[in-house]
């Protein structure tokens, strides 16, 4: 009985161990990285301040050091160059519509133009072609002639006849 008695004892006492040192860690890790002596020591503040200074800051904190904020003031500043810079956007958005509107009118009208100017190219290299397949040919298109039909002889153009001036 002795012996079990040993071990729970030692068992209490790794527990007992246990838990203080995790309390004790836990508080260690808390002090080492405060927040406050961060703060002080980043400041260069002497972490031990003497009652007077904290007296000092409690009474500042006590006292209003500033004016209030007057909220409903800023809310209206900030609204109205909200709107200002909307308004911009609207305008710069309208410029942009306008000008694309525009652009495309005129790239519209440049491709009608071309088109004209197309039709019209084709027309003209058709009436060289007519001509010069005519000049060609020696005159006048000719016809197929039925069987039997013979060709005739050309005639000369008759000759000009003048009208007769007065003596």
């Amino acid at each position: 009985m002795a012996k079990n008695q040993v071990l729970d004892d030692a068992f209490e006492q790794a527990l007992e161990l246990g838990q203080s040192t995790a309390k004790h860690t836990v508080k260690s890790v808390a002090q080492t990285f405060s927040p406050v002596k961060l703060w002080e020591h980043a400041t260069g503040k002497d972490p031990s301040r003497t009652e007077a200074e904290k007296a000092s800051a409690e009474k500042m904190l006590g006292k209003k050091a500033s004016t209030p904020l007057d909220f409903q003031r800023l809310q209206e500043a900030y609204n109205q160059q909200d709107k200002q810079k909307a308004d911009a956007l609207k305008n710069r958005l309208f410029q942009l519509v306008k000008g694309g509107g525009e652009k495309a009118v005129a790239d519209i009208k440049r491709a009608e133009e071309q088109k004209k100017r197309a039709e019209e190219q084709e027309e003209a290299d058709k009436k060289r072609r007519h001509q010069a397949s005519q000049q060609q040919s020696g005159g006048e298109a000719q016809g197929k002639l039925k069987k039997g039909q013979k060709k005739k002889p050309a005639e000369p153009a008759p000759a000009e006849v003048k009208v007769s001036q007065g003596k």
